[in-house]
């Protein structure tokens, strides 16, 4: 009796010393115990930023355990929530709701201490996530869940750049939050530059707390800015650049000969020993009107050309900017020329790029030749007092030269009655209304010239009637100054300077006759009737008209 009590005793022993080593984890294999509630509680270790967003902020949380080395255990439910996660009862579950992976279990791996998990979601900046984790069995019984962490979303804040102060080209360290991993196509560090933009430094080292970067030129004094993914953090402290910095050129393109002023910063209150302004390379021997620490006035030399400007400091050089001299124009040939004729531009530094000329209204000029000193062109735009700008492909738009375009040459007839007969004798002289600075005046009869005059006022020019054949004629003038040519309204009129010349040939012969006979016959009005056909002038071509050529025979244009 007492023998077998012992063995009773010794197996319940045992069973319990068995069962206690499967709640702890212990040797029993998985076909010995299958209950979830054998496994124990796994532990998170660890939760933070995890891969980066667009928007600056983590894409999501890398959350880090204690990997559970038990052959039961098959895999991890991760819960996730944005308030604390609560105990559940002993024997009850979390919320499926709240796990991660889209609700579907992690993998257990076969080995390592740990296992880590990327949490990728839509974070929201300024938001505080927690965390609990269960080990799931080969049954799919889940432990008990393990202790909570917790990890709030931040975005990156940039703290303090040191040194404070560096030479372009020197590297600097702004320390900060967040900065995360780097990432070459959305990840920079800016600093100021004058215009008030920025400019990118070259990237030496980008740690999640620290970043290591060379100071561009030409960045300026301010703070520095880390730029994740567009957004951007600004540094507590400014670094001040101590190079000499040029920020502009005033005027440029500007005119030789006159102020160019050069803006910057840290220039020096006045120039000192050793400070010197490079212009073209070389060091400035012109007329330097003052010096600043912001400012450097001089005049451009008459023979500047385009030329890099630098300042420098003792101890260090400025950036370089280009000086582009101006086009400008000195003089204009050909006063009062009128639309239509060619004058000259003389100056300097048009360039050798053909660009444009025009108007101050914007009124374009034909282009006849370009140089870098004179432009040859073709005016247009009404008579009067006008602005030529000039606009070179290399040296910027010009000054405005004034120029007056001329009155258009002009010319009126007087003197005649338009369709009047006019016989010997009458020999009218031509009335002539041109300009005073009209060349030369031409009279011309059938669109033949028959008396010219080039001085003005253009008097005593008259069509010699006797000189011309029987017939209508247009009259007109044409007026020429320089290239310029015009010609006035015509005036028709009938020229009767041979009696019997019926043919109008200039020579009273058969043929004439022959040329009246068929007249004679013909139902003719007075308005059809030449007054050359009409001998005896009595308003009809007939018989007697006849006689008259027949009297006539062999007179002859000009003759007695």
């Amino acid at each position: 009796m007492n023998g077998m009590l012992l063995k009773l005793m010794n197996l319940a022993m045992i069973m319990a010393l068995a069962a206690s080593l499967s709640a702890c984890g212990g040797t029993s294999t998985a076909g010995e115990l299958t209950s979830g509630a054998s496994l124990q509680s796994p532990v998170l270790t660890g939760v933070g930023a995890g891969d980066r967003a667009v928007s600056g902020a983590p894409a999501g949380i890398f959350v880090t355990w204690n990997r559970v080395d038990d052959p039961r255990a098959v895999g991890y439910f991760l819960y996730r929530d944005t308030e604390s996660i609560p105990d559940p009862p002993l024997d009850g579950l979390l919320d499926p709701g709240l796990r991660v992976n889209g609700g579907i279990m992690i993998d257990n791996p076969d080995n390592g201490a740990t296992v880590t998990h990327n949490d990728i979601f839509a974070v929201v900046v300024g938001e505080t996530y927690y965390y609990r984790l269960t080990v799931v069995n080969l049954d799919g019984d889940e432990s008990y869940p393990s202790n909570e962490l917790s990890w709030t979303i931040s975005l990156h804040t940039a703290g303090n750049v040191t040194p404070d102060s560096a030479f372009w080209g020197e590297d600097v360290v702004v320390d900060g939050t967040n900065f995360l991993s780097y990432n070459v196509a959305t990840d920079f560090v800016v600093f100021p530059t004058y215009d008030g933009g920025t400019i990118e430094g070259a990237i030496v080292d980008w740690q999640d707390t620290a970043i290591t970067v060379t100071v561009p030129e030409p960045a300026v004094s301010g703070p520095l800015g880390v730029l994740i993914d567009g957004v951007v953090s600004y540094t507590d402290n400014d670094l001040t650049i101590l190079n000499p910095v040029i920020g502009e050129l005033t005027p440029n393109p500007g005119f030789v000969e006159q102020a160019l002023t050069i803006n910057g910063l840290s220039f020096g209150a006045s120039q000192e020993a050793g400070d010197d302004l490079l212009f073209g390379g070389i060091s400035f021997s012109g007329t330097i009107n003052s010096w600043s620490d912001t400012a450097i006035e001089i005049v451009v030399p008459a023979d500047a050309v385009a030329s890099s400007v630098q300042v420098v400091k003792v101890a260090a050089s400025s950036n370089i900017m280009q000086y582009v001299p101006r086009a400008e124009i000195l003089s204009v040939d050909n006063e009062g020329f009128q639309a239509g004729e060619e004058i000259t531009l003389a100056g300097r530094h048009f360039g050798p790029t053909e660009g444009s000329v025009a108007l101050e209204d914007a009124t374009a000029l034909t282009v006849s030749s370009w140089s870098d000193t004179e432009v040859t062109l073709v005016l247009d735009g009404s008579a009067g007092p006008h602005g030529i700008i000039l606009t070179s492909v290399d040296n910027g738009v010009s000054n405005e030269f004034p120029y007056t375009i001329g009155e258009p040459l002009t010319i009126e007839l007087g003197g005649l009655i338009g369709g009047q007969v006019y016989r010997p004798g009458d020999d009218p002289v031509v009335e002539v209304t041109t300009a005073d600075d009209a060349e030369l005046v031409e009279l011309l009869l059938g669109g033949v010239v028959i008396a010219s005059s080039d001085t003005s006022p253009f008097e005593g020019m008259a069509i010699v009637i006797a000189d011309y054949i029987n017939g209508a004629y247009d009259v007109e003038l044409r007026a020429t100054r320089r290239t310029i040519s015009v010609t006035s309204d015509p005036v028709g009129i009938l020229l009767y300077s041979l009696v019997g010349d019926i043919n109008a040939d200039g020579l009273v012969d058969e043929l004439d006759r022959d040329a009246l006979e068929p007249l004679i016959t013909m139902p003719l009005t007075p308005e059809e009737i030449m007054p050359w056909w009409d001998t005896d002038e009595d308003g009809a071509v007939t018989e007697s008209d006849l006689s008259l050529v027949g009297y006539s025979f062999g007179n002859i244009i000009g003759g007695e």
